[in-house]
């Protein structure tokens, strides 16, 4: 929500600012809620390997693989590939690795010394 304060990502945004290689399935309806970049189902199925090093390009080909569970804007539900792609997103927002922003502005402020994140 702070790249939001400061203007680099709007809650507004269509998926396809960022993946404009995204199904028209995930585009949801101009009147969808404004939330509409993180309603997909989660990656946990046979098609993921979590053994394997996943590029982003290739992560969001799998998550755009994968069949929605509801229409864009219709309601919410937590979901793990939703927050890996939110990562991607802000990567092309601010040209750094989410790891390092959430560093920056979440844990070195809040004195989180021990809190880490996965690595690029």
């Amino acid at each position: 929500m702070s790249l939001v304060d400061d203007g680099q990502i709007a809650l507004s945004d269509p998926i396809a600012k960022y993946f404009p290689e995204a199904p028209v399935s995930w585009r949801g309806s101009p009147s969808a809620s404004t939330h509409a970049y993180v309603r997909i189902p989660d990656y946990f199925d046979d098609r993921f390997d979590s053994k394997r090093d996943w590029s982003e390009d290739d992560f969001a080909r799998l998550a755009f693989g994968l069949t929605l569970e509801f229409t864009p804007g219709s309601r919410w539900n937590y979901s793990n590939t939703g927050y890996v792609l939110l990562g991607i997103i802000i990567r092309k927002a601010t040209g750094r690795f989410w790891g390092d922003v959430l560093r920056e502005r979440v844990f070195v402020p809040l004195g989180m010394t021990t809190a880490r994140h996965h690595q690029r």
